[in-house]
Parts: structure tokens; C-alpha cells; sequence
């Protein structure tokens, strides 16, 4: 349907839709009995009335008479108010007109009206859901000059003596959607404070509260709205009615005891830490499920005193301001997010008989939904404590030196993580107890060191200890000194066992050969092992007379000379005449002291042999050939062993002198010998060689060529050397 505006102004179409009697909105709750109700109270003789009946915005903000065409029934000698009614007769208020003028009187076919029918209980019980009465919506389609239009449901008590107000809002939606039955078109009757005034029964005080409306055949018996809610059924704060039709409902409300509500907020921090230089603003916001509690959609900001365990609190006087009803309300409390170096700790929600409501301290929030009525005074305020902490607390690193510590060795203990700057203190044994601490960020990753003095005289094992502090409980974790700060002090401990140190090196120098021919390339070995008790760092190896020392091999790749390791390395020269030269290997052990050991090895050089005449320089001579033909398999083991099957020249221009054969043990020369195997060298060149007895001997053979007489001018002389090693 269309509506029209009046007053001069441009007609707009506005289309109401249609909805299921009885539909659910957001918001909703079931009615059910209370917990701690019971108390039954003589409602009397109850009359209901309707005033105030305005035009005004989707806020209720104004009051718009004009072309609106308000209208009473039945009339009282207020202009704005209907007379008192009790059932079955009905108090309305209209508004609009299906036409172009305003009726002289209230009439339910050409207005839109909301009438109310007072209920005709008697005695109730607080705590408990019980009907109103009944309300009716005469839809039509009207023109106004107003969406919105805003009145009261007065209801009048005879027990208590009061007047209960509760201000409504009606939304006549545009009809502006297609079909005309669409439900964005229907109007909605909300409300607006659920809450209504004061009566006081014994020693307490309690609140009239409109629980919602309850909507459909379930609400109604025998065409009247049954006295209590149909178990299960939905309460809601909204009457959704369909245009051109008349909707009806059912208004429950309940006698809920007054308790009030008080918000506390603590800050506190670990004593030992250096206290904040400052409390920040802590802001709150709450909600409440009814409209019109002092707590729906508020906000507040705490701040305490500087001073561990201060407390601000809200409200900071008592008021209506904190009141919260027992049942039928839920008031939600939410912490925004503290800022850093806070984090909230703990929440509770009590009264003086022990805890109410629940919390959830991760979502920072308290829920306190249907609290119980109370039978003593005592119990009825409850207090919500939030409790923010300091989120950093104390670290101690100390040290125990233990056994066999010796005076003045010296550790550094450090403390690195959740700190603008690492902590660290010296140690001096034999003191126990040297410590160092700080104030640490909670959930920060802390590195815990000691580090021991290079000049120390014994070195140390150390084992890592982290506890609660004041306490025998372990943290998780820290054994190896890196952890997450927990949220509570931490006392770690390094403790210590001395241990004296035996630390050397020793190297072992070997050469290829100890004789050789002038300009002869001899290669150094040489072997260094760790003969103490302790590791070797920084090991380095030279030569007086030959360089560079190259390393070969042995290292696990921790650059450490462990003890049973054999690192080799090697250097190669070329000798032009005898020479000893002398190896230093040196390491470092773990306290900083050097430790060296040193060889030598002599090798003898032989001078060239004379070089033969020279020949014409037209003339280029060539080297007489030698071809050694080796024994297989070559000699490896000492004994009589063949080293070559026959030794040849292949040109008939040259020839072969006797082999020289020279013999020597491996290892130092036996003081006063002079021949150490026995050689046989027969006419083709067969080599045999009999040691005598010795675990190594080296054997050097030596055959040279040389030209016959009359082809000195053609050919030249030639050497062969070669040498086994037989152990």
C-alpha cells in the first residue's frame, strides 16, 4: 500500500509488507522461572492507560503533532493521555488517516492504532515471568507526516500503589517494497526502556521489567493471552504487525529484585621489579540484554593510583547508575585490549556469599546473566574485579663456584632477552652467590651465559637451574639456558666442579729421505697429537726452514685437537745441501694457556756427480737410456726380497756401470753400524736384498748410463734412482 504525507508535502509512496504473526527477531530470550524467586506480591486491581503520543524520529528525539492527526480512546480530560482502563476494555492511541483529513475521533478503520488491555492477575511471584496484558496493533495504511511514532504504556497497580511507564517506539515502515506483502514492509513496536520504576516488597526493592512480547497461537486460550509464558516459547522486544491487518500479542513482564553492580579495576607487579612510571586509562564498555539498563551500551575508563595493588572503580558513587537486576537481564563487561607492558591477569565477579556469573579472562570479559535473588542484604552488591599486571618480572642469574674452585678464578654471568640491554656481573671464586637480575618481559626469549676467564687456573663443568623463585618448581625448558619468560619470578643458578688441567702437544717430523742428490725435492710430514687431558684450540704447526706447512688432515671439523686425534700436515723443499731443520706445533688449552712441542729431522745431500765432457755444440747429444724392469710385486716387507728382475740399455752406444745399493733403518741411525742389509747385485741387474733384522729399512738403488768410448760426442750419461720403504 502507498501512504501519503500531509501537510502541504509531496506524497511519497511508503509500502508496508507482511510477516508471520509471531516471528522471531534478534535479541530474543525463553522465558523460564528464575532461580531465588518466590516472593508473592498482590498486584491488586490493575488499569492501564496510553500517552503521550507522538510523531518523532527512529531515536524518540522530538514530539510532532502537526498532520499526524493524534487521537484518544476513551477520551480523558488530558489532551494527551487516554482515560484509565481495566479488562476487558482496552486503552488506544491512533495516528494518520486513510484519508485526506483528520477523523474527529479515534477509529480503528481509518487510523493506525495501538491498543493495550491491561492483565487481570492478582498475586505474582518475583523472579517469575507474568502477562501485562494484551496488545493490539490496527494496522492501516496511512498517510502521516512521521515514520515514527512514539507513546507510553502506563499500568497502574492497586497492591503496591504505582504507576508503571513503559515508552514504546513504532516504526510505520515505507511501504515501498514489492508485493505490498513483502515483510521489509511490516511496522515494528519495540520498547524503548524495559525497565520501569521502584517498589519495594519487605526488605528489598525490585523493578517491574517488560520482558518482550509473545507472538501467535501459542501465546493465546480461549482468544485471551494465557497468564505466563508457554514453556519454550520466545519473549521478544519487538511486535511485528502486518499492514492492512490486525496483530495481536501478549506483553509478559517480570518482579525482579534490584542488586547493583560495582566494577573494580586493580594494577599490581611483581614487588621486585622496578614499579611502572606510569597507569595508563583502562576503557571498558557494556552491554545489557534490556533496554534501559544503565549498563546497555556503556562505556567508562579506570584509571588507579600509582601504587602496586591500587584500585579504580566504577561508578565511583552508588546510583541508580549501577543497578543490575537478578533475573531476566544479562550484562555483558568487555576490557578493551591493555596497553604494553599489561596484560589482564585475572577476573572475578562476586558477592559476599562467593563467586557469580562467568569469566573469560582470554576474551577479557564478564558475563552475569540471570543472576539469583538474594535473602540477605549483605549479598546483594556485586563487585567484577579486573586485574591487570605488570607484564615484566624479576630474572636472577647467581652463581655456586662448587668444588675445587680456586681463588681468583673469575666467570661472567649474562643475561640477554625481554631487556633493553644484556645484564651482566663478574664472579671472583671462591664466593658464592654473585648474582645479577632484571625485570623481563614476559613471553620474551631469554639467553642465559657463563662465560669463564681465559687466565683461570683450573677450568669448570657447569649445570643450569631455573626455578619459580621461592620455590623448588623447575621452569620447562631452561636446562640449557634459553627459555620464554613465564609470567612469575625466575631465579636461575650456574653451578660449577673445578677441575685442573694437564694440558700438551706433541709432533712427530718425518722426511722423505734422509740422503739425496743435490736439488733433490724432500717432502716434511709431520704428525701432532694431543698429549694431555684437555683440548687443544688454535693449534698451529710451522718450520724454521721450510714453508708453507700445509695441513692435511685428521680434524673432526671442530678446529679442536681432541684427545686421539692425529692431525697430519706436509711441506715440500728442494735441498742443495745437508740441512736439519726444526718443526714447533702449538695449541691453546681452554683456560688460555700455550702449550708447544717441537722435532727436527737431517737429511744428508750428495753432491751431483761430475758432469761428462762436452761435445761439439753442432752436435745434440741424446740421454742414454736405462730400463729397470721392476720385480712383481714390489717388496713391501723386510727380509730377502728381490726389488728388480734386470736393469738394460737399449742402445749399443751405451753402457751400464754396477748398481750402487744403499740400505738404512727408518727410524735413528744405530750408534756405531755402518751396514744394516745385505745386497746382491748380479750381472743383468737382478737386485736382492737381505735385511738384518730391523722393524723399517729404506733402500735406495742407483744405476747410471753412459756412452762408450767414441760416442762421447752423441750420447751422455744418465741416472736412475729408485727407493722402497720395507717394514
Amino acid at each position: 500500500m502507498y501512504r501519503k504525507l500531509l501537510g502541504g508535502l509531496a506524497s511519497t509512496s511508503l509500502i508496508a509488507g507482511l510477516v508471520t504473526v509471531g516471528a522471531v527477531a534478534s535479541g530474543v530470550g525463553t522465558a523460564t522461572p528464575a532461580l531465588g524467586a518466590g516472593v508473592a506480591v498482590n498486584l491488586g486491581t490493575v488499569d492501564a492507560s496510553i500517552s503521550d503520543n507522538y510523531g518523532t524520529d527512529q531515536n524518540g528525539n522530538g514530539e510532532v503533532t502537526e498532520n499526524n492527526c493524534l487521537t484518544y480512546a476513551p477520551i480523558s480530560p488530558s489532551a494527551t493521555s487516554t482515560a484509565w482502563v481495566v479488562p476487558p476494555d482496552e486503552a488506544r492511541a491512533g495516528h494518520g488517516t486513510t484519508g485526506w483529513d483528520c477523523p474527529g475521533a479515534l477509529s480503528t478503520d481509518t487510523q493506525s492504532v495501538v491498543g493495550f488491555m491491561p492483565t487481570a492477575t492478582g498475586t505474582v511471584q518475583t523472579g517469575t515471568s507474568f502477562l501485562l496484558g494484551q496488545i493490539t496493533h490496527y494496522n492501516q495504511p496511512i498517510s502521516v507526516n512521521s515514520q515514527y511514532f512514539k507513546g507510553n504504556v502506563n499500568l497502574r497497580l492497586g497492591g503496591p500503589g504505582k504507576t508503571f511507564v513503559f515508552p514504546y517506539l513504532l516504526n510505520e515502515t515505507p511501504n515501498i517494497q514489492e508485493p505490498s506483502t513483502n515483510p521489509l514492509n511490516d511496522d515494528i513496536l519495540n520498547i524503548t526502556s524495559q525497565i520501569s520504576s521502584v517498589i519495594t516488597v519487605g526488605d528489598f526493592q525490585y523493578r517491574l521489567v517488560a520482558d518482550g512480547f509473545i507472538q501467535g497461537a501459542d501465546a493465546f486460550e480461549n482468544g485471551k493471552c494465557k497468564a505466563a509464558p508457554p514453556v519454550g516459547a520466545t519473549v521478544d522486544n519487538e511486535f511485528v504487525t502486518t499492514e492492512t491487518q490486525t496483530t495481536k500479542g501478549c506483553l509478559y513482564g517480570t518482579l525482579t529484585q534490584v542488586r547493583t553492580l560495582k566494577v573494580v579495576k586493580e594494577v599490581k607487579w611483581d614487588s621486585a621489579v622496578t614499579a611502572p612510571t606510569g597507569i595508563p586509562e583502562f576503557s571498558f564498555d557494556s552491554t545489557s540484554s534490556l533496554e534501559g539498563s544503565p549498563w546497555q551500551a556503556g562505556s567508562f575508563k579506570l584509571t588507579p593510583p600509582a601504587s602496586n595493588g591500587g584500585t579504580d572503580e566504577f561508578p565511583p558513587a552508588p546510583s541508580e547508575g549501577n543497578q543490575l537486576l537478578a533475573t531476566g537481564e544479562t550484562v555483558t563487561l568487555t576490557e578493551a585490549a591493555p596497553g604494553e607492558d599489561w596484560e589482564l591477569t585475572a577476573i572475578q565477579c562476586s558477592d559476599s556469599a562467593g563467586s557469580v556469573g562467568t569469566v573469560d579472562v582470554d576474551g577479557r570479559m564478564a558475563t552475569l546473566a540471570d543472576v539469583p535473588e538474594v535473602t540477605a542484604e549483605a549479598q546483594l552488591p556485586i563487585t567484577c574485579e579486573f586485574t591487570n599486571t605488570y607484564t615484566r618480572s624479576q630474572l636472577t642469574l647467581a652463581k655456586d663456584w662448587g668444588a675445587n674452585a680456586v681463588t681468583g678464578d673469575k666467570a661472567d654471568l649474562t643475561i640477554e632477552g625481554g631487556i633493553t640491554d644484556p645484564a651482566t656481573v663478574t664472579s671472583t671464586a671462591p664466593v658464592d652467590g654473585t648474582k645479577v637480575s632484571t625485570d623481563a618481559k614476559w613471553g620474551s626469549a631469554i639467553t642465559l651465559s657463563e662465560d669463564f676467564s681465559k687466565g683461570n687456573t683450573n677450568t669448570y663443568s657447569k649445570s643450569l637451574k631455573c626455578v619459580k623463585s621461592g620455590t623448588s618448581e623447575e621452569v620447562g625448558g631452561s636446562a640449557d639456558g634459553t627459555f620464554d619468560m613465564p609470567k612469575y619470578a625466575v631465579t636461575c643458578t650456574y653451578s660449577n666442579e673445578g677441575k685442573a688441567l694437564n694440558p700438551a702437544i706433541k709432533i712427530v717430523k718425518n722426511a722423505s729421505a734422509t740422503e739425496v742428490l743435490a736439488d733433490s725435492t724432500v717432502v716434511y710430514s709431520y704428525d701432532v697429537t694431543n698429549a694431555g687431558d684437555t683440548p687443544l684450540s688454535d693449534v698451529k704447526v710451522s718450520d724454521d726452514k721450510c714453508s708453507p706447512v700445509t695441513y692435511k688432515s685428521g680434524d673432526d671439523g671442530d678446529f679442536v685437537l681432541q684427545l686421539g686425534e692425529v692431525w697430519k700436515y706436509e711441506c715440500s723443499k728442494a735441498l742443495s745441501a745437508t740441512e736439519t731443520n726444526t718443526a714447533t706445533a702449538t695449541g691453546m688449552d681452554p683456560l688460555g694457556k700455550t702449550v708447544e712441542s717441537k722435532a727436527t729431522a737431517t737429511v744428508t745431500v750428495t753432491p751431483k756427480p761430475t758432469p761428462t765432457p762436452t761435445v761439439s755444440p753442432e752436435v745434440v747429444k741424446r740421454i742414454c737410456p736405462i730400463d729397470p724392469k721392476l720385480h712383481t710385486p714390489q717388496a713391501k716387507k723386510v727380509g730377502n726380497r728381490v726389488m728388480t728382475d734386470k736393469i738394460t740399455t737399449k742402445k749399443s752406444s751405451c753402457v751400464l756401470l754396477k748398481p750402487v745399493v744403499l740400505c738404512r733403518p727408518v727410524s735413528a741411525n744405530a750408534a756405531g753400524e755402518t751396514a744394516f742389509c745385505d745386497t746382491k747385485v748380479s750381472k743383468k741387474g737382478r737386485i736382492t736384498v737381505k735385511t738384518k733384522g730391523y722393524d723399517a729399512v729404506k733402500v735406495t738403488a742407483v744405476v747410471r748410463s753412459k756412452p762408450k768410448p767414441g760416442f762421447f760426442d752423441r750420447w751422455k750419461a744418465n741416472t736412475w734412482r729408485k727407493s722402497w720403504t720395507l717394514r
